[in-house]
This record gives C-alpha cells, sequence and structure tokens, in this order.
C-alpha cells in the first residue's frame, strides 16, 4: 500500500515538472518576462558570476536539506510549517541579489532584471521542492528496506538460538508429563513441573511471533520467578506494580525475562544479602530495577543481551532502551509497543 502511494507521488511530481519544463518559454512569455532577458546579461564581470552562481547554489543546496529533511527521515513534517520555510528561503535568496548585488557590483538593477530574478528564483524553488521530494520519498524507501533487512536478519539470529536452545519438544513435553505422574503427591513438585512446561511452550511459541501482550510476558515472568524461587526462596522477591492500561501494550517476547535473568546472574543472593526486582510501569514504559550487590564469584557474561533486546525494540519502534546505574541501583527502561 506504502509502496503504491509512493509511486503514485513521484509520477505525479515527474508530471509537473515536465509539463512546467516544457512549457517555461511560454510561461515566461505570459507574464512578460522576457522584455529584460537582453538587459539581464549585460555588463557581466567576474564578481557578478560569483555572486549570483554563490547565491543560486547556496539557495539550491539549502532547499535541498531543508525540503528532505536528511536528519529527519523518520519524522513527518508539518505542511504549513515547511511552506514558509521555503517562503523564508527564497526571500533571503532574493534579498541578497536585490539588495546586495547594486552593493556589491555598484550595478543597479531595472525593474525587468527584478522581475526575472524574482520569477526565476521561485520557478527554482518550486522545482528544487518537486526533486527534494522525490529524494525524500527515495530516501524513505530505502531507509524502510534497510529496516526490514535488519528486523529479518534479527528474527533469524532469534530462530537460530530458538533451534540452537531445543531438544525435541515433543520428547520433552511428554517427558515432562510422566514426571509430572510420577510425582502427582507432591504438590510443590507438580507445580514445578506445570510451570516449567508452560514457559517451555510459551518460548517455542514466542519463536514465531516478534511481539507480545504485555500480559502474556508477566504471566510468563510469573512462571520464571517461581522457578527462581524453588532455588532461592525467601532471599529472592520479584515485585510487579503493572496498572492494567499497560496490559494490551506490547513487548518483544521475553524482553522481561531477560532483565529479570540478568539481575538474578550477576547479583549476590544470600540471607545476608536477599534481592528484590522491581518491575513497574509509567507513562507508557516499563521499568525494570534491582539493588546492585555483585557477586563474590566470577559470572561468566558477553554483555550482548541488553544490546540485543536495544535492537528488537529500535527495529520493532524506532525507540532505544535506556539503562541507569545510579546510587548503586540497576534500571532499565523498555518502550512499550502500541
Amino acid at each position: 500500500m506504502t509502496l503504491n502511494r509512493n509511486r503514485k507521488t513521484l509520477f505525479l511530481v515527474f508530471a509537473l515538472f515536465i509539463a512546467l519544463s516544457v512549457n517555461l518559454p511560454r510561461i515566461l512569455i505570459l507574464f512578460g518576462v522576457t522584455d529584460g532577458i537582453g538587459d539581464f546579461f549585460k555588463n557581466v564581470s567576474a564578481l557578478d558570476v560569483i555572486i549570483r552562481f554563490s547565491t543560486l547554489f547556496l539557495f539550491s543546496w539549502s532547499s535541498l536539506l531543508l525540503n528532505t529533511q536528511i536528519f529527519k527521515i523518520k519524522r513527518k513534517s508539518n505542511g504549513m510549517i515547511l511552506l514558509g520555510q521555503n517562503l523564508l528561503l527564497l526571500a533571503l535568496a532574493l534579498f541578497v541579489l536585490i539588495f546586495l548585488y547594486p552593493k556589491l557590483t555598484s550595478t543597479n538593477l531595472v525593474p525587468s532584471q527584478l522581475y526575472f530574478l524574482i520569477f526565476i528564483y521561485s520557478i527554482c524553488a518550486l522545482l528544487l521542492f518537486l526533486f527534494s521530494r522525490v529524494l525524500l520519498l527515495q530516501m524513505r524507501h530505502q531507509e524502510e528496506m534497510i529496516t526490514q533487512e535488519r528486523l529479518k536478519q534479527q528474527n533469524l539470529e532469534n530462530e537460530l538460538m530458538a533451534l540452537k536452545n531445543q531438544i525435541n519438544p515433543h520428547f520433552l513435553f511428554n517427558a515432562l508429563n510422566s514426571f509430572n505422574a510420577l510425582i502427582s503427591t507432591n504438590t510443590k513438585a507438580t507445580q514445578f513441573v506445570n510451570k516449567l512446561s508452560f514457559m517451555y511452550r510459551y518460548i517455542l511459541q514466542g519463536a514465531d511471533r516478534e511481539v507480545v501482550f504485555l500480559h502474556e510476558e508477566l504471566k510468563f515472568l510469573e512462571s520464571y520467578h517461581f522457578l527462581n524461587k524453588v532455588r532461592y526462596g525467601d532471599k529472592l522477591t520479584l515485585n510487579i506494580a503493572i496498572d492494567d492500561r499497560f496490559l494490551d501494550k506490547k513487548i518483544p517476547t521475553l524482553g522481561l525475562q531477560l532483565l529479570v535473568e540478568n539481575a538474578v546472574k550477576h547479583n549476590e543472593i544470600s540471607n545476608e544479602n536477599p534481592l528484590s526486582i522491581e518491575v513497574y510501569g509509567d507513562t507508557d514504559s516499563i521499568y525494570v530495577s534491582n539493588k546492585i550487590q555483585p557477586r563474590s564469584t566470577w559470572v561468566e557474561s558477553t554483555g550482548k543481551g541488553l544490546q540485543n533486546l536495544d535492537k528488537r525494540f529500535y527495529l520493532l519502534c524506532e525507540k532505544h532502551i535506556t539503562i541507569t546505574n545510579d546510587d548503586n541501583l540497576f534500571k532499565v527502561k523498555l518502550p512499550l509497543i502500541p
């Protein structure tokens, strides 16, 4: 749909450009601008050429930068503001020629030359605007293609990682069910197996989805925390305070689990140093924080977990995660996806 709309816009721009170019001589005659063309090329000097060339070059270059918004390709611009900026740029270029040119060259411009300059620069402004719109569409299309390729590559990496971590799913589920039957009299063990089975099914299903609803991720996170509680008991707590208005927002699959896993992996958890992990929402973002209490033993880490998570967020919603490490508190801010 977007490509068809872009093509139609390109066709319209080129059609206007061709029609304007072919009929430009007739337009000049219609407005009587050609009467002063003969006088326009009199008294040509090196200074005259330098001033006119520099002015037109700077005007064209500034117009292209302004209309393509080269530093804000992905942001939508306000049409009226952009129109005003173009008119201001045109007025500035004409000011340089009409008011400063006579002072620099000691040559006065007759009215016919003034009209010719205004007309020519107005036509140039229109052509530059049309040309820059074409460039902008191409730049946006190219940026979309690059983003799609990056997302495909990231998905392939995630699928590869999932494949590496998978044992035969049916074999594992059958084994878990068999084990569950053996320990049916042990309530806590049965809960453990059920949570583990749910988590494994969630991970397998998540391999086919880029994002999940926040309430799904939170349910998975609670199951993950249950498994950790079996090991750490009351030494590890997970406090989740999420308003209901956030629950239907989306988040990359296993995004929260990764942060909780990192907290458990890199921090001391003992009777002397219990670990509390906070998960809460605020202004369309989710925060995961914990007190920093480094382990006494060395923990192997590649440091790529947070980098990959940040890359996934940017590819999905063009936003980065925010990591802070202040007052002995490690906090990660995750933007929610509408």
